[in-house]
């Protein structure tokens, strides 16, 4: 994948993606790439935060604007410890300017937690199931002002 590629992309069809961090991305040059498409304002986050492969490092080395909490952790967050973890990554999150998603969320309860904590953005079967594009754009489109981000 070459830079140049990702530039045309965001330039002629004025694509904002988010690019969602995972082992597939590093290498050699991924810091490169990654920083080449933070200046495009490609928004990066890193997905499953706090599991597997997943590391605090990445906070320090890659320009992240965004970390997906893991649903392990949103699954059962009315346990202490796992209310506790979630709460220590929105905390860390804000301290660095970086928004903070919720996965996976299911339950009200979960939802009302994560609002509490104040988590930004939320996603999971409470608002709606995966959906295919063209339903997607019409959900998002119905629903712009919804519960999904909790900072409004």
């Amino acid at each position: 994948f070459h830079t140049n590629n990702l530039s045309l992309l965001v330039r002629n069809f004025k694509l904002y993606p988010i690019f969602f961090l995972q082992m597939c991305v590093f290498g050699v040059k991924s810091d490169r790439l990654l920083e080449q498409m933070a200046k495009l304002k490609v928004k990066i986050a890193i997905d499953d935060f706090g599991t597997g492969y997943s590391s605090f490092a990445y906070l320090k080395q890659f320009p992240v604007n965004k970390l997906k909490i893991d649903k392990s952790f949103i699954d059962d967050i009315e346990k202490p410890k796992d209310y506790a973890i979630a709460r220590s990554i929105i905390e860390m999150a804000k301290a660095m300017n970086i928004s903070s998603i919720a996965e996976g969320i299911e339950t009200e309860t979960q939802q009302i937690l994560l609002k509490g904590l104040r988590c930004n953005e939320a996603q999971g079967y409470l608002f709606s199931q995966p959906l295919p594009f063209d339903q997607f754009v019409e959900f998002t489109q119905a629903n712009h002002d919804t519960s999904m981000n909790f900072s409004k």
